[in-house]
């Protein structure tokens, strides 16, 4: 592959050839680094998106699980709650 570079150069453009086992490193953006073999056979940006997406979420898979568990509980507890004072609602009711 060959890049090539400064066109205000008087003399033309320069050029730099790059194999295929070797990676280019941008001088704009220091930390972008792509090979030879990923400029000419980009990956496409739907599995980019799907493997960001896995990487993302799987920190917050078990804190998810436990959420839910967590609001199961509380639905539980809330549904005993209830009932408690409806029992105790009808008691109070009987006594008048």
């Amino acid at each position: 592959m060959r890049v090539f570079t400064n066109p205000r150069n008087e003399e033309g453009y320069g050029s730099v050839d790059f194999t295929e086992d070797t990676s280019i490193v941008s001088s704009q953006f220091k930390k972008l680094v792509l090979s030879v073999k990923e400029l000419l056979a980009p990956p496409l940006v739907e599995e980019l998106i799907k493997e960001e997406q896995l990487r993302s979420n799987r920190p917050w898979r078990p804190k998810i699980k436990t959420l839910e568990q967590q609001a199961e509980t509380e639905r539980q507890r809330a549904e005993i709650e209830r009932q408690r004072a409806e029992k105790l609602a009808l008691r109070l009711l009987e006594i008048d």
